[in-house]
């Protein structure tokens, strides 16, 4: 199974919401963009593992406040880490 080096957002524009913890061995952090993008409430979201993690290192998704959008990455998530997306459910619920 191939490795992917996770390239974690958390400066300028974004901001670091918290760790998700560790899932497949790596830790994980979650970023959120400090504006909405254009002139919606939705604000990007990266998940993103320190070092390298199997299959997939990086996550892009969707926040407005109340709920995350469903995409591509969300999905892939939910499928192939459920654990880590509850963690980030968890991050989100508490802010």
């Amino acid at each position: 199974m191939r490795n992917y080096e996770g390239n974690p957002e958390c400066g300028g524009d974004w901001m670091l919401v918290g760790e998700a913890g560790k899932h497949d061995g790596a830790l994980w952090l979650v970023a959120k963009r400090k504006k909405p993008t254009n002139d919606t409430d939705w604000r990007m979201v990266k998940v993103s593992a320190v070092g390298r993690a199997p299959r997939k290192a990086n996550y892009w998704l969707s926040w407005d406040g109340k709920r995350f959008a469903r995409g591509k990455d969300i999905a892939i998530m939910a499928s192939g880490r459920p654990k880590l997306l509850a963690a980030v459910h968890a991050l989100f619920a508490a802010s």
